[in-house]
């Protein structure tokens, strides 16, 4: 039985290329003159404000001004005056009951550079590289283009790697100690879980219902380095994941989950393929302080 005891955990969002009084203010705070319980409360989880924003690609359109960026005379060109950099630091005290070593000071746990925000009025970006995670250097895992509001209608677009499980649970943000395992999970010999992987995310609202309509198309094999022919994927099929989801006013929310996906065996012939699919309801139950999810 293993009983861990967080003591530290610290969250440092700091500009690396300014120094003022603004420094130890997280980017996207700094950037809009907010305070970061705008978005989390408590940190990381996100309140619905964080949601939204982060729905929009890291964009507060009220808050967009041309004096924050260069546009040298071209009107489809947004750079940011200030690179907005940052960096998070996690540390935990850990007890464990009949075990050889019963305590362990892991600090830090992990150490993140991240990047976010702006490209253009409706393209935002973000990425972090993970410097280090549990002493080892893990590379950038998030990293992806949002394209939000296309045409002017509610569908977003979003192109690069993420966690496949975002639609449905934010694993970087949550406030438990032990990992959400069922999205690490891998069946049998497949290679295919729901962490992170490369494709392409496609989301639409309903105004008018409060539905979300969420579709994927995903390499299946994770993030992962190229292989000789400089080719990420490992076999011709893509997978697809899809969730709908039906809002109930303030109350939560409820809808369905699937996804599915082939891939050629590397554990045995390479005639073999595998077939998975997960599938399931999607529920969530927020009452005041109360969630369940």
């Amino acid at each position: 039985m293993k009983n861990s005891l967080i003591f530290l955990t610290l969250f440092l969002l700091a500009n690396l290329f300014t120094l003022d009084e603004a420094q130890a203010i997280p980017a996207f705070a700094r950037r809009y003159k907010i305070s970061c319980s705008t978005c989390h409360a408590p940190f990381p989880k996100l309140k619905p404000y964080g949601d939204d924003y982060a729905g929009a690609g890291f964009i507060l359109q009220e808050e967009e001004k041309e004096r924050d960026y260069v546009t040298a005379g071209d009107d489809l060109l947004w750079l940011n005056k200030e690179f907005p950099l940052a960096a998070r630091f996690e540390g935990y005290g850990l007890y464990q009951s009949n075990d050889e070593a019963e305590s362990d000071l892991q600090t830090p746990y992990g150490v993140k550079l991240l990047s976010g925000g702006t490209l253009y009025k409706n393209i935002g970006y973000y990425f972090y590289f993970y410097m280090s995670e549990r002493g080892e250097v893990a590379g950038v895992e998030d990293a992806y283009v949002h394209f939000d509001n296309i045409l002017k209608t509610n569908l977003d677009i979003m192109i690069g790697q993420f966690q496949t499980c975002d639609p449905l649970m934010k694993r970087e943000l949550r406030l438990s100690y032990e990992d959400y395992h069922i999205y690490k999970a891998r069946v049998g010999n497949s290679v295919t879980n729901l962490a992170y992987d490369r494709g392409i995310t496609l989301a639409y609202t309903i105004d008018q219902t409060g539905t979300d309509l969420i579709g994927q198309i995903v390499n299946g094999n994770g993030i992962g380095d190229a292989g000789g022919d400089a080719i990420f994927d490992a076999d011709k099929y893509k997978n697809i994941g899809v969730r709908l989801n039906q809002g109930i006013g303030d109350v939560g929310s409820f809808g369905v989950y699937y996804y599915t996906g082939k891939e050629v065996s590397a554990i045995w012939d390479y005639d073999i393929t595998n077939e998975i699919t997960y599938y399931g309801p999607d529920v969530n139950i927020g009452i005041g302080p109360f969630e369940l999810t």
